[in-house]
């Protein structure tokens, strides 16, 4: 039989000490090893939440503002369709400020107002002597407006060319040649302060008349359309001769004004032609007082003739222009503004603007040209010329 030995040796009191320290210390340092590691999977996952809840409510707004963007373009293109619509129900015979398309419309979901640009003062047709009388307007800037419409380099006292423009912090080119948008104004020297003062008092829509358009705005139009300076030259000295001499009467049609510039092909007439009229291109029914006042002065006409006017149309509407003659009781006076006046119009814009939300989209201005079609009676159609959101 076997016998089993036990120890004798009893250990030390400093050995049973350290044992059990060491019994202690091990599982107070592993705990603390993973309070370490559970704090940073904490920060971890609350970083990871914070920027899920971030990116959620960015998404969340950028699929509200889609949803704003959204229903605010629909309203507004609803607001141009009904301005559309007032524009092609109008079954007058003239255009006045009576007529329901010059209302505005305010409802819950859109505001809306249209513009007659006709009742404006063309920057592409009329001359210096009718430019100089836009209100608030000094001569040096009526000289830079005309640099920035003729085609040449010259400069004029007070204007300013090319080089000028170029010259700026943020430069750039000199249009020589047609506005093409009223906003275009804004980039003509010294217009850029006067430029609110003048925005319902001019306009670049709308046809020039051959008896009343200055000669610089017809040779950039030639221009525009791809007719050489050479022949360009040729036929704008031919009008000025025929303009001063005594028999330099009106034309009655764009057929008899083209027989007057032997230099006029078929070719450029017919490019130019879409572009020219014989009748006169400002509605004396919707013209401002403003618009009105720069007209009279340019042709040296009173203001008590502005007044008249004005008066008389609020009773009862011109139906044609030659309606005008008696109010003005002056055959000479009409008969220098007759050739100006129109009372019908064929460009507009057209405003609206949304009313709910506050989407990018809640406004738009379009701009329309209206026209009867060969063939179809009185019925209107609407050629959209820009749209602006």
């Amino acid at each position: 039989m076997r016998r089993r030995w036990r120890s004798t040796v009893t250990p030390s009191p400093e050995r049973g000490r350290e044992q059990i320290l060491e019994q202690r210390e091990a599982p107070i340092s592993e705990r603390g090893a993973a309070l370490i590691v559970v704090l940073w999977l904490l920060a971890i996952l609350g970083l990871l939440v914070g920027f899920f809840m971030q990116r959620s409510h960015l998404e969340l707004l950028a699929a509200r503002n889609f949803r704003d963007d959204s229903r605010d373009r629909q309203e507004v293109r609803a607001g141009i369709n009904e301005g559309i619509n007032l524009l092609l129900a109008d079954d007058n015979d003239f255009d006045a400020l009576s007529d329901p398309w010059a209302a505005a419309v305010d409802n819950d979901r859109y505001s809306l107002r249209i513009f007659d640009e006709g009742s404006r003062i063309n920057l592409n047709a009329v001359s210096k002597e009718i430019l100089d009388k836009l209100p608030g307007i000094l001569p040096e800037e009526v000289a830079a407006l005309l640099d920035w419409r003729d085609l040449d380099d010259e400069t004029r006292e007070g204007g300013a060319e090319d080089a000028y423009y170029m010259g700026l912090p943020e430069p750039y080119h000199i249009a020589n040649g047609r506005f093409e948008t009223r906003e275009e104004l804004r980039l003509v020297k010294g217009f850029s302060e006067i430029y609110d003062s003048l925005a319902e008092v001019v306009t670049v829509y709308g046809p020039l008349n051959v008896n009343t358009a200055a000669i610089d705005g017809l040779d950039a139009l030639l221009a525009s359309r791809g007719v050489d300076k050479f022949t360009a030259q040729f036929i704008l000295n031919e009008l000025i001769v025929y303009r001063s001499q005594p028999q330099g009467a009106p034309v009655g049609s764009l057929e008899e004004w083209k027989k007057k510039m032997p230099s006029m092909t078929e070719e450029v007439f017919n490019k130019i032609r879409p572009d020219l009229t014989v009748e006169g291109t400002i509605n004396v029914n919707t013209a401002g007082r403003d618009v009105l006042l720069t007209l009279f002065g340019g042709l040296n006409l009173g203001d008590d003739i502005v007044d008249r006017l004005i008066s008389a149309r609020e009773k009862t509407a011109f139906s044609n222009p030659g309606q005008v003659k008696a109010v003005l009781g002056d055959a000479a006076a009409f008969d220098k503004v007759k050739n100006f006046f129109t009372t019908r119009s064929a460009y507009f814009t057209i405003e609206a603007r949304a009313k709910r939300g506050n989407g990018a989209k809640g406004a738009a201005r379009v701009t329309v040209y209206r026209y009867h079609p060969q063939g179809e009676g009185k019925k209107w159609r609407v050629k959209i010329l820009s749209w602006e959101e």
